[in-house]
């Protein structure tokens, strides 16, 4: 059994109290926001909302789901999601292996370049003219 001691049990205290502190800096905006979503629009207007719903409402995210670009956004998020997966669990597997293997040519060097192309890439600008030199601006596979 560890026995704390009287500065242990200090300083416990405090790192407690701070992150009590932190914690409610995340939750409080966060449950006001919530609350805000699940009252009327024109309590929200009026200010009278601050953690718990006033006139509890649906209307915000009836006017939400109702709109078309919502569920686009969906399918697009669901869409690249399964894609990215799979083609970037295919070539990592693929890669892995081949460089699992001891005697493939240019091992080293191959690896050199995937470590150094992980770390370091060219930034957003130059990025940007690939994607646009490849006529891929506006397309999925350009994420």
């Amino acid at each position: 059994m560890v026995t704390n001691s009287g500065s242990d049990k200090v300083f416990n205290i405090i790192v407690d109290v701070i992150l009590a502190i932190f914690a409610l800096i995340i939750i409080l905006p966060l449950l006001h926001v919530v609350s805000c979503s699940f009252s009327s629009p024109e309590s929200v207007y009026r200010g009278e909302v601050f953690l718990l719903p006033k006139n509890f409402s649906l209307r915000c995210y009836e006017l939400v789901l109702n709109r078309s670009d919502i569920w686009i956004g969906y399918r697009n998020t669901i869409v690249y999601t399964v894609i990215g997966t799979v083609i970037a669990v295919s070539v990592q597997m693929a890669a892995g292996f081949a460089l699992s293997r001891a005697d493939l040519p240019f091992r080293s060097l191959m690896n050199v370049i995937f470590i150094l192309t992980m770390f370091v890439s060219g930034g957003m600008i130059p990025t940007y003219l690939v994607v646009r030199a490849l006529g891929l601006l506006d397309k999925m596979w350009a994420v």
